[in-house]
């Protein structure tokens, strides 16, 4: 068994727990954080390189640079950056963390490699559970912010119990909204202490270059500010991910202990793998 105390935990033991996991393994969870993020930075980079720069060094009529301007092109890009960051980035900085902390509860070794490689089997499955999952966030937040947040709660542990169970997407989900009923509070101040941590990386790693690169703008270094922003919020994102995905992954095994003994079934278990669902039921 790994150097876990496996009894409930309060909302401040979760977090301590969280930061003391990602201190104490920081090179594997924030490797697993950045190679996903690594394809954002491409992909930021490359739209800077070869969207943002020349649009801004092509003159108007009266010699002044411009901005890209079609609005249509701007809005696809949009929307495809946010399907890379939101689902890609999630599904793989997610997934992979999940298995690595099941294998650490159980005293296995892991790497990098090995979490990537065990969630690339899967990789078709758990994308479904996170589609489905985020499609529901979102449609809650069209419908009202009030309804977004809740579903963003009751959903926080379902790729790791499709990771853990190997759970398909509707399994996953109402797993996820089984577990956490009667626990939003918790889930929430999660979100909400993750959100405070991005902010403040955010204002401490990015934002002084995007004000250089305002500040700065008709000046022909604007080049070197915009990619100084650009790893910035890149580099913040790998740095303070981790944090969301280790504090939901515990928080599914957490809800585990409370509700279906997972400590006492991981005593009578072989110690070989995480059991599925509570004492008595049969895995999917």
């Amino acid at each position: 068994m790994a150097n876990f105390d496996l009894r409930p935990l309060s909302l401040g033991e979760l977090l301590d727990r969280t930061i003391s996991l990602y201190r104490s393994n920081f090179v594997l969870f924030a490797g697993i954080s950045a190679v996903p993020h690594l394809f954002t930075l491409a992909w930021h980079l490359g739209q800077l390189v070869f969207v943002r720069m020349p649009a801004m060094r092509t003159p108007t009529s009266l010699g002044a640079p411009i901005e890209p301007g079609d609005p249509f092109k701007s809005a696809a890009l949009g929307f495809l950056e946010f399907v890379i960051e939101a689902f890609f980035v999630y599904l793989l900085a997610q997934g992979a963390t999940a298995y690595a902390i099941s294998e650490l509860y159980l005293g296995h070794k892991t790497s990098i490699t090995a979490a990537l490689r065990q969630l690339g089997r899967r990789i078709l499955n758990l994308a479904a559970v996170a589609l489905l999952t985020g499609m529901a966030i979102l449609a809650g937040f069209f419908i009202f912010f009030v309804p977004g947040i809740s579903l963003a709660c009751r959903l926080m542990t379902a790729l790791p119990a499709a990771v853990v169970e190997n759970l398909g997407p509707l399994q996953a989900f109402k797993r996820s909204y089984q577990l956490t009923r009667d626990s939003m509070r918790r889930a929430l101040g999660i979100y909400i202490l993750y959100f405070a941590l991005r902010f403040t990386a955010y204002a401490l790693i990015a934002y002084p270059y995007e004000v250089a690169t305002a500040a700065f703008r008709s000046n022909p270094g604007t080049a070197l500010w915009l990619g100084l922003a650009t790893v910035g919020n890149v580099g913040e994102a790998a740095l303070i991910g981790p944090f969301l995905s280790i504090a939901a992954t515990l928080f599914y095994f957490d809800l585990r202990v409370r509700k279906e003994a997972l400590d006492l079934q991981l005593m009578m278990s072989d110690g070989e793998a995480i059991p599925a669902g509570p004492i008595g039921a049969t895995s999917t």
